[in-house]
């Protein structure tokens, strides 16, 4: 998801229909989000949302439902979410070590999203799209390697300004401190 738009809130969805070119995300209203910062995005956002990421609606959660109702083939990436600087490969792992765990093991957020999506649709065929959008990701544009080549010289003065600072007793906090100023 965050791969596709860039965009990282929690309860949003983006639908895109291959055939007719379209995409739409769906979005829940701040108020829904208990425990969440209020000034994260919400619905509320539509309009300012809908221009910056490009998609050619932005809907409600709740419109959702609806707008899978006529889907027969869905694909949907058969792992974890990367958010918050975790890659896909650390939330999967992630995932299948909570999981795994006998006592409190947890079902993955993936696997829950595919056996909802089966249960409140029982005609609609799921398919894995993690082969395609890691395909994807492996062809970069030329905005994407300038967005690297910028990551890699941030990353630089980084370790650079970290190694200077860096003092007998120091705590990693405060070489995190310098990380963040610096980013």
């Amino acid at each position: 998801f965050y791969y596709l738009t860039g965009f990282e809130v929690l309860q949003s969805y983006l639908l895109i229909d291959g055939k007719g070119g379209h995409s739409t995300l769906f979005l829940a209203s701040r108020d829904a989000m208990d425990g969440e910062p209020s000034d994260r995005l919400g619905i509320e956002d539509a309009d300012m949302i809908q221009k910056r990421l490009l998609v050619d609606a932005v809907k409600p959660l709740d419109d959702m439902e609806a707008a899978l109702s006529g889907i027969k083939k869905l694909f949907v990436p058969f792992a974890e979410l990367e958010a918050g600087g975790i890659t896909r490969f650390l939330a999967n792992g992630g995932a299948a070590k909570r999981e795994a765990d006998v006592w409190g093991g947890v079902e993955p957020r993936h696997k829950k999203l595919i056996r909802t999506l089966g249960e409140r649709y029982p005609g609609m065929e799921i398919e894995d799209a993690s082969s395609f959008v890691g395909k994807m990701r492996r062809v970069k544009s030329d905005a994407e390697i300038e967005v690297l080549r910028q990551s890699g010289h941030l990353s630089a003065l980084i370790m650079i300004e970290s190694m200077k600072a860096t003092r007998v007793g120091m705590c990693e906090s405060e070489l995190e401190a310098i990380a963040k100023y610096i980013y």
